[in-house]
């Protein structure tokens, strides 16, 4: 069972999680592409840790 704290701060990486997925969308209208692909290798390095932490419940 997952306590509201953890809940909280699960929630709280994601939206963080969100909001590079958003800067890297940006950068990509932009051109910016090395910006871009930071942004979303910073994610992608986030999501097998979330990915445990989730699972666990």
């Amino acid at each position: 069972m997952m306590t509201e704290t953890r809940k909280t701060e699960l929630e709280s990486q994601l939206n963080q999680m969100i909001m590079m997925l958003k800067e890297a969308q940006k950068s990509l209208f932009k051109g910016q592409y090395i910006h871009a692909a930071i942004f979303v290798g910073n994610v992608s390095d986030q999501l097998p840790t979330m990915r445990m932490m989730l699972a666990r419940g």
